[in-house]
């Protein structure tokens, strides 16, 4: 079974990349002109990262300064996808939901089996 959080972000087309990693402190991957990805990956049995944290930290305080460069909350989302074997469970404590809900960003998760 493997994990993979991701921050994606719809970039206009004249945005400068190193302006936008500079503000989140991440660097990641351009996918294509119009969107930009940063990826955590995890298989079952690596140390777990708090992925919640890590992109919290990343856009808390930074909207204004996205802002700026053309993005808006509504080109943000926080995507959780996994890979089961035979069940897909998954739970939230209240206080990652909550920095989720403070944030006001789209969060996704896309769970398939393994197969």
């Amino acid at each position: 079974m493997k994990y993979a959080f991701t921050l994606e972000i719809d970039i206009p087309l004249e945005i400068n990349i190193d302006f936008l990693e500079n503000i989140l402190k991440l660097h990641g991957t351009e996918i294509d002109k119009r969107q930009w990805n940063y990826t955590i990956e995890i298989d079952v049995g690596d140390k777990w990262v708090d992925f919640i944290d890590v992109f919290y930290k990343s856009l808390n305080g930074k909207f204004d300064k996205l802002k700026s460069i053309g993005i808006r909350k509504e080109d943000i989302t926080i995507w959780y996808y996994y890979e089961y074997d035979q069940q897909c469970n998954m739970e939230f404590s209240p206080k990652d939901l909550s920095k989720l809900s403070e944030l006001g960003i789209t969060f996704c998760i896309s769970c398939w089996e393994k197969g």
